[in-house]
């Protein structure tokens, strides 16, 4: 562990002090939390069938056969928000992950916000994927984005 801690101080970039600065920015957004502000944590999941023409497992000294049945491969993708104070959540599901179809859930999401958080300043904490920091994306002036550190 010692070894790890001297590489990690070495480094150009160091991991160690990103997190601690992104710890002291949600310490700080949590010493501000009022009846005005909001906190959802967002991701997205993939769900779907996705199989393989293979072999099975048989029962010892039976014959193995090769399945002849493939179901394909769909899948969908679930855009999903949730405030672990209120309990409130939104979700959609969206055919894949983009940058456009981030838009349409950023749309939706503020609508929702709209009818019930209406006026209130929201923190969204996320993952740095790519189209959640893409220069395309349409904002609402009350949402704030918290991207995890990597």
């Amino acid at each position: 562990m010692a070894l790890v801690t001297k590489l990690l101080e070495r480094s150009i970039i160091n991991p160690i002090q990103i997190i601690n600065l992104h710890l002291k920015k949600l310490q700080n957004i949590a010493k501000n939390l009022d009846n005005n502000t909001e906190i959802y944590f967002f991701d997205e999941s993939r769900f779907g069938a996705h199989s393989n023409i293979g072999n099975g497992w048989f029962k010892k000294g039976k014959v193995r056969n090769i399945l002849k049945y493939k179901l394909g491969y769909k899948n969908f993708y679930l855009y999903s928000s949730a405030n672990p104070i209120s309990g409130d959540s939104f979700s959609l599901i969206m055919p894949n992950v983009n940058t456009d179809n981030f838009n349409v859930y950023l749309e939706n999401f503020s609508q929702h916000l709209e009818k019930h958080h209406s006026g209130k300043k929201v923190f969204f904490i996320m993952d740095g994927a790519g189209w959640h920091k893409s220069k395309d994306l349409k904002i609402s002036q009350n949402i704030e984005f918290i991207i995890q550190p990597p």
